[in-house]
C-alpha cells in the first residue's frame, strides 16, 4: 500500500493532458501555416523557447573564463520514462503526455551534450553567430571575449506544488497534503515546497565545476569501465528530502542511461535499494546496449533541435527585415 501510494504521487498514470495544443502565431497574428508552421505549446514552453533564448545569450555565456565557465542548468522532472519520447511526434503535439515528452527530451539533450556523437550539433548551438541587437539584447559594436562554452547540468526538483496549473483552492491544499503524506511514508522526492525543491539547483549553481565532477565520480567509486563510445557520463541531480524535509542533492536514475551512462549498476542504497521507495517500480538497470541507444537518440534529438532553431532564426530574421522595410 505504501509503495502504491508513493508511486501514484510520484509517477502518476492518471493525469489527463491536452492533445494537440499549439502556440499562438509567433511572427504576426495573420501568419499562415505556409509562413509559420505550428509549434507545440508545451514543447515551446518547457524546452524550445529556452533553447532559442540560450543560444542568443551565448555571447554572454562564452565570455566566462575556462577556469570558471558559465553553467546551464536544464530543469527536468522525476517523471519522464523511456516511452514518453516519440521521435515521430517530435514536438509532442499528438500525445496526452506532452509534459513528460518535453522533459524526456531535456534529459536526452543534457546528458548527451558532451558525447562525441553530438559534438557537431552542440558546437553549432554554442557558437556565437552574427546576430542583430534584437536577438542578442546588446548594443551594436560591443565586443566580448570568446572563451569557453558553458557546461550543461541536469536537475529535477522532485514533486512539488506550484500555481503553474490553476486549481480550486481546496484541490490545491489536498495536493499539498497528499504530497506531505508521501514524504512521511518515505518518498525521497516529495519536496512539496518550491524553496526546498530548489536545493539541488542551488547546489549546482554555486558549487565549483571540479567539485560537481568529483561528486559524480563518487557516485561510482569503481566505475573505471565505461560503455564503448560514451565518455564522461553526467548525472541527473535531483532534490531529495527525508521525512523531516531536510533536503540534499542526489543522483537520479534515468531510463536507458542509468545514473551516469557507465552501464554499471548503481550500488548506493540511499533510495532504498533495488526495490526502494525512491525508485520507480519496474525500473531496470541500464545495460551497455541501452546506453549506446540513448546516446544515438541524443544525436537525433540534437539534430532535430538544431534544425528547428535554424529554421526559426531564419523566419525571425526575415520578419525583422520585412518589419524594418515596412517602417522606412
Amino acid at each position: 500500500m505504501t509503495t502504491g501510494y508513493i508511486t501514484a504521487t510520484t509517477w502518476p498514470t492518471y493525469k489527463l493532458g491536452i492533445v494537440g495544443a499549439i502556440t499562438k502565431p509567433q511572427l504576426s497574428p495573420e501568419s499562415t501555416t505556409d509562413q509559420e508552421p505550428p509549434l507545440g505549446e508545451v514543447f515551446c514552453a518547457n524546452l524550445f523557447g529556452h533553447y532559442m533564448l540560450l543560444h542568443w545569450l551565448m555571447p554572454l555565456l562564452r565570455a566566462c573564463g575556462s577556469t570558471s565557465p558559465a553553467k546551464v542548468i536544464w530543469v527536468s522532472s522525476v517523471e519522464p520514462q523511456h516511452h514518453h519520447f516519440n521521435g515521430s511526434d517530435f514536438q509532442g503535439v499528438l500525445t496526452g503526455a506532452a509534459y513528460e515528452h518535453s522533459k524526456r527530451m531535456t534529459d536526452i539533450l543534457s546528458l548527451t551534450a558532451n558525447q562525441p556523437s553530438t559534438q557537431n550539433r552542440v558546437s553549432a548551438y554554442t557558437a556565437i553567430a552574427e546576430q542583430s541587437a534584437a536577438f542578442t539584447g546588446s548594443s551594436k559594436g560591443v565586443k566580448r571575449p570568446v572563451n569557453s562554452p558553458p557546461t550543461f547540468h541536469l536537475y529535477h526538483p522532485g514533486v512539488l506544488v506550484t500555481s503553474v496549473i490553476a486549481l480550486y483552492w481546496f484541490l490545491q491544499y489536498a495536493q499539498v497534503l497528499a504530497n506531505y503524506i508521501s514524504r512521511w511514508l518515505g518518498s525521497p522526492w516529495a519536496t512539496v515546497e518550491p524553496y526546498t525543491a530548489a536545493q539541488a539547483a542551488t547546489w549546482l549553481a554555486l558549487t565549483p565545476e571540479s567539485s560537481i565532477h568529483e561528486a559524480e565520480i563518487a557516485a561510482f567509486p569503481s566505475s573505471s569501465a565505461t560503455v564503448t563510445g560514451v565518455t564522461n557520463g553526467r548525472v541527473k541531480w535531483g532534490t531529495s528530502v527525508d521525512r523531516l524535509g531536510r533536503a540534499t542533492a542526489r543522483p537520479t536514475e534515468v531510463a536507458n542511461w542509468g545514473v551516469n551512462g557507465s552501464g554499471l549498476p548503481y550500488v548506493r542504497d540511499w533510495w532504498g535499494g533495488v526495490h526502494g521507495l525512491g525508485r520507480k517500480p519496474g525500473a531496470t538497470e541500464a545495460t551497455g546496449e541501452d546506453v549506446q541507444g540513448f546516446v544515438e537518440l541524443g544525436g537525433q534529438v540534437w539534430e532535430g533541435m538544431e534544425r528547428l532553431r535554424v529554421e526559426w532564426e531564419e523566419r525571425l530574421a526575415e520578419a525583422e527585415r520585412n518589419g524594418a522595410n515596412g517602417n522606412q
